[in-house]
This record gives structure tokens, sequence and C-alpha cells, in this order.
């Protein structure tokens, strides 16, 4: 087979998949509006880590890779939920805020909360200015500036994955 009939191929899987990941969003917004109903968390990383073990049991050869390709799907699964669901009223002021921010939290070293959350904020089109951490007893604390338009629903979602997955969390607006 050559190169021009494999990239075919690809392609076919790829448009294969553009409808599963369709069909997967809208059933993640179905769950987001189920657990806003319910006051249910969006983010309980046993079963993340459940569901992870179950789907990859079977798969040998790229059983990293896949059990990467799962969790990245479920970290986009989550953002999208929480751009779903109502702000708390201390980050109400998003709604119709553009500008700066500066986050802060804390994560456990052995976390991918930070990656999640920069990651999270990237896809809804923010920009990272700076990133400042350091590691203290097992616990990584994050300052991140961002500028953005936070009135788009993925921003606010990325900036409320953040502020409901982290601990010690502070959300305030960038001085000018």
């Amino acid at each position: 087979m050559g190169l021009e009939e494999i990239r075919k191929n690809i392609d076919a899987v790829d448009t294969q998949m553009r409808e599963l990941f369709l069909k997967r969003m809208e059933l993640s917004r179905q769950v987001a509006e189920e657990k806003k109903r319910t006051g249910a968390k969006v983010y309980v990383p046993k079963r993340e880590e459940e569901v992870i073990l179950c789907r990859a049991e079977g798969v040998t050869e790229l059983a990293p890779e896949y059990r990467m390709f799962l969790k990245e799907l479920m970290a986009i699964s989550r953002t999208y939920q929480y751009s779903c669901l109502d702000l708390p009223d201390s980050l109400e002021f998003l709604s119709d805020f553009t500008g700066g921010l500066m986050l802060t939290f804390t994560c456990s070293e052995k976390s991918e909360q930070l990656l999640t959350g920069i990651t999270a904020l990237k896809m809804a089109g923010i920009i990272i200015h700076e990133i400042q951490s350091e590691s203290v007893e097992e616990q990584i604390i994050c300052r991140i500036s961002l500028w953005g338009d936070f009135r788009l629903a993925l921003a606010r979602g990325a900036v409320l994955q953040i502020y409901e997955e982290n601990e010690n969390v502070s959300v305030q607006k960038a001085e000018e």
C-alpha cells in the first residue's frame, strides 16, 4: 500500500472518529445537564481511572498510548461539561469579562491537573502570558497569568475546570 492510499485510509478513520466524537460530546452535554440538575461533580477521578482501566483492557501493543488518548478525551469532555454549567458566584464576573486574569492554585505533584488546566485554557483560545510554579511538600503551587475573552463559554469552562479540580484556587482580575 502506497503513502497516498494509507493517507486515504487515515482520512476515512478520521471521518468516522469525527462522527463518534460529536456523538460523545452530545452525550457529555447531557451528562452536564444531569449533573447540573443533581449537583453532582463533573470530575470524579476514581471513576475516570476505572473507566480507563476497563476500556484499555485487552489493548496490549499500544496500551500506554490508548490510555493517554482516553485521558485526553475525558479531559476535553470535562472542559465541555464545565462550559455547560453555571458559574459559582465568585466567578460570575467572567460572564462579561475580557482581559487579564491571574489564576493561583495548588495541585498534587502526581496529578495531571496542571497540564489539563493549561490544555483547557489553550483549547479555549486563552493567551497564557506566564506560568510560575513551585513545589512544596509534594504539592505544586501554580500561578498563571492569562488574557482572553472569558465571555466565551469554552473559556469560562476552562477556568471553571481549574477552579473545581484543584485546591486553594484564587481567580482575580489582573492588575492593569
